[in-house]
């Protein structure tokens, strides 16, 4: 949710203390076990995600962009 970006570096006040309590609380961190969940739900959410097509803009989708980096690393 991009209001709760502040800059490119910081974020609101509010998603600091969800991440600390998070870290603190050791919930929703990020396993070898659900990896995969995680990148096919972040993937389904840029999908989803509405943007304007621009002319002369050619771009791979980020699923192609991370199957390239899967193959060649072996992930």
């Amino acid at each position: 949710n991009l209001k709760n970006y502040h800059d490119a570096f910081h974020t609101s006040p509010e998603i600091n203390c969800f991440m600390l309590h998070s870290i603190k609380n050791k919930q929703h961190i990020l396993t070898p076990t659900n990896l995969n969940q995680y990148l096919k739900n972040f993937i389904n959410i840029v999908n989803q995600f509405p943007y304007e097509n621009q002319k002369n803009y050619n771009r791979n989708s980020l699923e192609d962009l991370i199957q390239q980096i899967a193959s060649k690393s072996k992930l």
